[in-house]
């Protein structure tokens, strides 16, 4: 580990703000759905305990890439100090949330997180290596958060096929969100944008989660809420729009992650 060395700033104070809560305002809502999904379907105790430490490494990820940055160049910044201490508190509010749900889960919760930490650990290398903005690093964090709702109904004794088909919905739901948004924020910059990666992640949603729909794992609801999906990217992509403001954007998309939650929590119920 290199050498830290100090370094003065000529702020005279530190703006808490950028570093204790995360830039991007729609990583909330792909932290958000899995658990409001997860409690819907499965409400208990363990589950508060999980969402608890969720928020807690939802909310460490920054502090914590601003500390790593700093150490990986060798340098003490006035930010510094700030973000290690945001980074133990978080780490502490994740590590209750984990030892409360543990002590409460009528079941095993942690399989299907599992798979869920080398998709987390791919998106923290690319923000140490400065690509933190690329879709591949927005879409593996968001896949990551998906897991919780997983874990949030296992814990309630749901099997893993099913907890695993669930993480598939909102897998299929970020992943195809986060190239439209990407694409639609390109085009609102009157930008050129590949409308390509968008239209096949929204399909292969539909035929994923349609085959998992035929097998079994899932309601109905589940895959007519992707056609949702697929049919708002063509149309916001195709069809040509007035100019919309970026918070218009989010907004809009803000609410189809929600129309997406209930659709598949009342397919559940039914």
């Amino acid at each position: 580990m290199p050498e830290i060395k100090p370094v003065r700033s000529a702020a005279s104070s530190v703006k808490l703000r950028p570093i204790a809560l995360p830039a991007e305002h729609g990583g909330w809502s792909f932290m958000a759905e899995p658990l409001l999904l997860g409690l819907l379907l499965a409400p208990s105790v363990a589950g508060l305990f999980l969402a608890l430490a969720v928020i807690g490494v939802f909310l460490i990820f920054q502090p914590l890439q601003l500390a790593l940055k700093d150490v990986f160049k060798g340098k003490r910044y006035a930010r510094t100090p700030w973000a290690v201490r945001f980074a133990a508190g978080y780490g502490l509010l994740a590590l209750i949330g984990v030892i409360g749900a543990a002590l409460t889960a009528g079941s095993a919760f942690w399989l299907p997180v599992l798979p869920a930490l080398p998709i987390a650990a791919l998106q923290v290398f690319l923000v140490i290596r400065g690509k933190g903005r690329s879709a591949l690093a927005e879409v593996s964090g968001a896949v990551a958060l998906g897991a919780s709702a997983a874990a949030i109904v296992s814990a309630s004794g749901w099997t893993p096929v099913a907890a695993w088909a669930l993480w598939l919905v909102l897998a299929m739901r970020a992943a195809s969100s986060i190239l439209y948004i990407r694409v639609r924020l390109r085009r609102a910059r009157g930008e050129e944008a590949n409308r390509s990666p968008a239209m096949i992640a929204s399909v292969v949603a539909v035929v994923a989660i349609g085959a998992c729909v035929s097998a079994g794992a899932l309601p109905w609801t589940a895959v007519a809420a992707m056609m949702i999906l697929l049919a708002r990217a063509t149309y916001y992509l195709y069809v040509p729009q007035k100019p919309v403001r970026t918070p218009i954007i989010g907004v809009h998309e803000v609410g189809f992650g929600v129309l997406t939650v209930v659709m598949v929590a009342i397919g559940f119920r039914l």
